[in-house]
């Protein structure tokens, strides 16, 4: 999960222009005159170098470390009645985690990942096995 407030905005996977020239980022999609680098990436966050059938959104993140993007299966708006917030425990988080908090959904714990720190691993063209800190709840991601 994504909070809200880090999400600029939501646009088609068709403003995306496709290209291997950003590293590991599979294109870039337009805002204003800067262009942002798009990622695919899968469920336990490491980079694809292809993009998966199955992706119709880009989400465009804010975050101080520069705007990224990043292809979506579906997008939705979770009901915050329905969500339970708990911080991350010490042994999963740290100053280097990407993990905001957890969330409970529908008795399931699910990540809720940072903006800021998503943004630092994706431009650093690392991927979760290189990431100590990024260790995953139990349950969906």
């Amino acid at each position: 999960l994504i909070t809200h407030a880090h999400i600029h905005s939501v646009e088609p996977i068709l403003d995306v222009r496709m290209s291997s020239e950003h590293g590991r980022a599979i294109g870039t999609i337009e805002l204003g005159e800067e262009q942002w680098p798009v990622f695919a990436i899968d469920g336990d966050l490491n980079i694809l170098a292809s993009v998966p059938a199955t992706r119709r959104a880009c989400v465009q993140l804010k975050s101080e470390h520069g705007g990224i993007a990043l292809l979506c299966d579906e997008v939705r708006v979770i009901n915050n009645e329905t969500l339970t917030m708990v911080p991350v425990p010490g042994c999963m988080g740290g100053e280097d985690g990407l993990m905001d908090s957890l969330a409970v959904m529908n008795g399931k714990v699910t990540c809720v990942l940072s903006a800021e720190r998503l943004s630092l691993m994706l431009r650093s063209q690392t991927t979760v096995d290189a990431a100590p800190a990024a260790s995953h709840a139990a349950g969906e991601r």
